[in-house]
């Protein structure tokens, strides 16, 4: 299945800063597949120009509820890592713009799986967020 959603762009509220849109993003394509059993989520490719740029999302199906919820923010945060710095149009530039902006082992070279402190940060936004929905729903 695949599904393509008109977005908001950038909003004049500070708060929402963090988390808007840039003007580059068109539209975002989502897409549901069944992801191999060793790959829970990760970008698994960046590609195009300075005109255009396809940022792909690999998230496996397996992960249910609110788990897949706060996997997929997490990517779509790397996602707009991304498309914030305009220079990184392929796999390579991406990776050097983790080498800058990662933490642990990526952060220092070691290794190709990359994790920054923002996905972290909104991942755990969004699980207690629907961690408090559901609390005020039961009860």
């Amino acid at each position: 299945m695949c599904r393509a959603l008109s977005l908001p762009h950038q909003a004049d509220d500070a708060a929402a800063a963090p988390f808007a849109i840039p003007h580059s993003i068109k539209q975002l394509r989502v897409s549901t597949a069944r992801a191999r059993p060793h790959i829970t989520q990760r970008i698994s490719a960046v590609e195009g120009d300075h005109r255009q740029r396809h940022i792909r999302i690999l998230v496996s199906t397996r992960t249910t509820g609110d788990r897949l919820l706060a996997t997929i923010a997490h990517e779509l945060q790397h996602a707009l890592e991304i498309v914030r710095e305009a220079d990184v149009i392929d796999g390579v530039r991406a990776l050097a713009l983790y080498r800058r902006i990662a933490t642990g082992d990526c952060g220092e070279g070691l290794s190709e799986a990359c994790e920054t402190d923002a996905a972290l940060a909104v991942e755990a936004k969004v699980l207690e967020e629907l961690h408090r929905a559901s609390q005020n729903e039961d009860g």
